[in-house]
């Protein structure tokens, strides 16, 4: 559980800091627009470099989903397993009330929601990213 949660922490991350990045590449770029039409004329070199900078943060998005493509979709089955294994406890605690059955169905309840959070969270971090790169 504990290296789940870290590999989640480093995905979050990973995700934020490319987010980040692409925002302060936006922001550099319109900055230097900005000075340069007061001062001097845009150049080629300059659309160059922002057009190298565009491209290697892309590449950095497209090497953080391959590198959590398959992590995630395990997390993503596990979680499914979970969800079934809750109901399924659910149903059973309902019908059949004899036992901890009903207290192991709440504990596998609070871990699904764990894991809705934690994957929803993941969900929203790839989102602001997309619309980054939507940005350009």
């Amino acid at each position: 559980m504990s290296t789940s949660l870290l590999e989640e922490i480093k995905v979050i991350l990973m995700y934020q800091t490319l987010s980040e990045a692409f925002r302060n590449v936006r922001r550099g770029i319109q900055s230097q627009l900005l000075h340069t039409s007061e001062t001097t004329t845009l150049t080629l070199e300059m659309v160059v470099e922002w057009k190298r900078l565009i491209e290697m943060l892309r590449k950095q998005v497209r090497l953080t989903g391959e590198v959590q493509s398959l992590h995630q979709l395990f997390a993503l089955l596990h979680s499914v397993v979970l969800y079934t294994e809750t109901l399924y406890m659910l149903v059973k605690g309902a019908v059949f009330t004899k036992g901890p059955t009903v207290h192991i169905a709440v504990m596998f309840g609070i871990m699904s929601v764990n894991h809705f959070i934690r994957f929803l969270t993941k969900t929203i971090m790839a989102q602001r990213i997309t619309e980054e790169v939507g940005n350009f």
